[in-house]
């Protein structure tokens, strides 16, 4: 028996479990750990799904570094339009997680752990914050329940 390492480490880089993976999918458990064991490969379209998701998660980071960079740059004309701690705003669970387009929590928690890493290592601090539980947070769910997605 051979493990399916592709789809092993590409399930792994989503921060999803089995049981997430399953409900992602639309199979049992027990298929997932088939997949992931070797005893039966994913199907292309699995494949497919599972590797959007993952790309989707690397866009979605880069687009928050993007957007800090350019506010970043206000920094020089606008000295206190940055903030001294960069809030990331968490998903409390499932349902909130998926109205912002995240299949659970475990994947946006991965996505947000992703992007305070970015964010950390250009030298601006980062808390995460439960969504909605700061002033901070809460304006920008608000904005994002608008339809500002940035």
């Amino acid at each position: 028996m051979t493990l399916n390492l592709a789809y092993q480490c590409i399930l792994a880089s989503t921060g999803m479990s089995v049981a997430d993976a399953a409900t992602f999918h639309e199979v049992s458990d027990d298929q997932i750990i088939e997949w992931i064991g070797g005893s039966e490969d994913p199907p292309d379209e699995a494949m497919d799904a599972i590797s959007q998701l993952v790309c989707r998660m690397a866009e979605s980071v880069g687009e928050v570094v993007d957007h800090v960079l350019d506010k970043a740059e206000q920094i020089m004309e606008e000295p206190h339009a940055f903030p001294d701690v960069l809030e990331l705003g968490l998903a409390s669970d499932d349902a909130e997680a998926q109205t912002l387009g995240w299949p659970n929590a475990n994947a946006h928690r991965t996505v947000i752990g992703m992007t305070a890493a970015q964010i950390s290592d250009m030298g601006i601090r980062v808390s995460v914050v439960p969504r909605g539980s700061t002033v901070t947070s809460a304006a920008a769910a608000d904005a994002y329940d608008k339809g500002d997605t940035r």
